[in-house]
């Protein structure tokens, strides 16, 4: 049986992909700061000496600041409550302080911040070291206002207590 004819080898190789320009560095940023901005949490990111480095407008909003405001102050002694936090948990600028020497993140479900222009407000946030080259080079904490969730939690505790007074108010009367 004779055997089928080499084939002859293809002498024009397939077309190329076209060529993907790498992103610009001003364009890499450009969209990070319209995702940060865009966020309805606030975002700080802080350097090793606990200075904010920056702040998206959610995070200024959140503090009643302007972003500009909150650049190059130490965010503990910001974000401080004049009173003690009556969440009672462990203050924003030792936990700060942990994450960025032993590199720890942490979640803190209710604490409340300081207001330039008001009361403390009720927060959660989450903090975390931001890592380069396997060293903390600084911390990044993502802010989120509670202060629905605790007026919710507050009428479920008045709902709550009111059935209970009802429901022992109806016990006493069928006796």
């Amino acid at each position: 049986m004779p055997t089928p004819p080499a084939r002859a080898p293809d002498l024009h190789p397939p077309p190329a992909a076209p060529a993907v320009a790498a992103p610009r560095a001003e364009d890499a940023y450009d969209t990070l700061e319209a995702v940060t901005s865009a966020m309805g949490d606030g975002l700080i990111t802080v350097s090793l000496d606990g200075r904010v480095s920056t702040a998206n407008p959610a995070a200024a909003n959140l503090l009643g600041r302007e972003v500009d405001e909150l650049r190059g102050q130490l965010l503990g002694p910001a974000v401080r409550c004049p009173h003690a936090d009556p969440c009672g948990g462990p203050e924003l600028s030792h936990l700060l302080r942990s994450a960025l020497r032993e590199g720890e993140g942490v979640r803190v479900e209710a604490a409340h911040f300081a207001r330039r222009d008001g009361p403390c407000l009720p927060v959660s946030y989450v903090l975390n070291p931001i890592r380069h080259g396997g060293h903390v080079q600084g911390a990044v904490i993502v802010v989120r206002d509670i202060i629905a969730q605790k007026r919710g939690e507050a009428e479920l505790r008045r709902a709550r207590e009111e059935a209970e007074q009802t429901s022992r108010l109806k016990s006493a009367f069928l006796r």
